[in-house]
């Protein structure tokens, strides 16, 4: 990964991207070991409340089957904290979209009902560890070193996020 910057004098904003990002908001996916692609975008300012941090403006992390993530993903977590503010906007800031079918939702009846992945399942605010704990472990992404140390560092690195980075 490498941080894309605004072209300011003075970077306000970050924009992360993988390898392959060449403009700010450019989201390219990256191929797993499994065959499968992942899709990571984050966009991080400077902390109002912590001078030398920074807080996550927004961030959307996909998993595909293919490398046509807008129509192969599986599931994408989204954090939009800045529409909270916004009236229009009825969905939780934090939550999760799959891409799937479910012949029980289809045959339910409800007016002005949206197609299943569509929804905007709540969750919480996730770390990128998370995201890549659950590729490991639910759909065996293979580690390029031992999977048992690999899972060990997200864990440490997730209890570090929430104890002593984590802002809200």
């Amino acid at each position: 990964m490498r941080p894309l910057f605004r072209p300011r004098t003075r970077p306000q904003a970050a924009f992360i991207s993988f390898r392959g990002g060449e403009h700010f908001g450019d989201s390219p996916s990256v191929e797993l070991g499994n065959g499968c692609h992942i899709q990571v975008s984050q966009i991080v300012l400077p902390n109002p409340q912590e001078p030398s941090g920074v807080t996550t403006a927004y961030y959307s992390y996909s998993y595909a089957l293919s490398s046509n993530i807008d129509e192969d993903w599986i599931l994408r977590y989204d954090y939009v904290p800045g529409k909270a503010a916004d009236p229009e906007y009825n969905y939780p800031v934090a939550h999760v979209h799959f891409n799937g079918t479910s012949a029980a939702y289809d045959g339910f009846y409800m007016p002005g009902k949206r197609p299943l992945y569509k929804l905007h399942c709540p969750t919480e605010r996730i770390a990128i560890e998370s995201f890549i704990e659950h590729l490991i472990i639910e759909l065996k992404v293979p580690t390029h070193g031992d999977r048992d140390e690999a899972l060990a560092f997200l864990a440490e690195s997730r209890r570090e996020f929430h104890e002593k980075l984590r802002t809200k």
